[in-house]
């Protein structure tokens, strides 16, 4: 288990197994606290073959280099974070990517997870990746006719792929909430049931850091966690807590440093919608540079 020390404690975490064990009884000093977020997303690449109407990342072919990751994820991995999860643009379109999941997972005690549309990946890709990523989460916004509305692909075709990964790597499905699409949710929560998804990433949308959702949204929004929280693991983004009675991802001390975000143009930034960021120009402060982004 890898151990982070926080404000809210101490903090250990199994990567191969998932599971968070905090020990808030006990109490740190300031200094030994760690500077760095629990949890940092990666946009591995800006590429994507797909055009879904909700996605806010940039539209250009900004890729990082495998020899930058590596220097950056060693760092991460020495500073305190715990896990890392690589998006885009879609992650399985970066060159290498098995080899880069390979090379961190034997090289940090880094957790490993990424998000993608799933349509890429073919059976040996999958078999590069076993023992070597933490969870693969799919992106699914709604079940057909809706799925490729948003995908332009089949959903049948992704449930093909997803076999591929059942009882070899653990899987989630993160599921974008449109504004009036409460009912899709639904659906795509009984899919996942079906098809064995450990849990589903329910993700608001927003435009620039603004959710798009109606105030009659939330409310249903909050019906639907509680009708199906007994049945499968139903997860939150954190940002949407202010706007639901229903639990979200929970913290011991509010304060507690938990995301940040490296961008395709090698970007540390608050989050993915950032507009500006601090360019990663010297790995060894990359830990200054969290402390700046902490203190905004």
């Amino acid at each position: 288990m890898k151990l982070r020390k926080e404000i809210s404690g101490l903090h250990y975490f199994d990567r191969k197994s998932g599971i968070h064990i905090l020990m808030d009884e006990v109490t740190l000093n300031e200094n030994e606290i760690s500077n760095s977020p629990r949890i940092v997303s990666i946009a591995l690449t800006n590429i994507c073959d797909l055009k879904c109407h909700f996605c806010y990342a940039p539209k250009n072919k900004e890729t990082l280099s495998f020899e930058s990751l590596k220097k950056i994820t060693k760092k991460l991995d020495e500073i305190g974070v715990l896990e890392l999860t690589f998006g885009g643009g879609e992650p399985t379109l970066f060159p290498n990517f098995t080899e880069l999941c390979d090379w961190i997972w034997n090289n940090t005690s880094l957790g490993i997870s990424f998000t993608t549309h799933g349509h890429k990946m073919k059976k040996e890709f999958v078999e590069q990746l076993i023992g070597n990523v933490s969870m693969i989460r799919f992106s699914i916004d709604g079940v057909e006719p809706r799925y490729s509305e948003i995908r332009g692909k089949k959903l049948s075709d992704l449930l093909k792929k997803i076999e591929f990964v059942k009882g070899k790597i653990p899987f989630g499905i993160n599921c974008v909430v449109s504004k009036n699409g409460i009912r899709e949710l639904e659906k795509v929560i009984e899919l996942a049931i079906s098809i064995s998804s450990e849990n589903v990433l329910i993700i608001p949308e927003h435009l620039n850091g603004v959710f798009q959702l109606t105030e009659n949204d939330w409310v249903e929004l909050d019906k639907i966690i509680e009708k199906y929280d007994s049945e499968i693991e139903l997860l939150v983004t954190h940002e949407a807590a202010n706007f639901i009675k229903s639990k979200t991802l929970e913290i011991s001390n509010p304060n507690e440093f938990l995301f940040s975000h490296i961008s395709a143009n090698n970007k540390l930034k608050i989050n993915s919608y950032d507009k500006e960021g601090i360019e990663i120009d010297n790995i060894n402060e990359i830990e200054k540079y969290f402390k700046q982004i902490n203190k905004i």
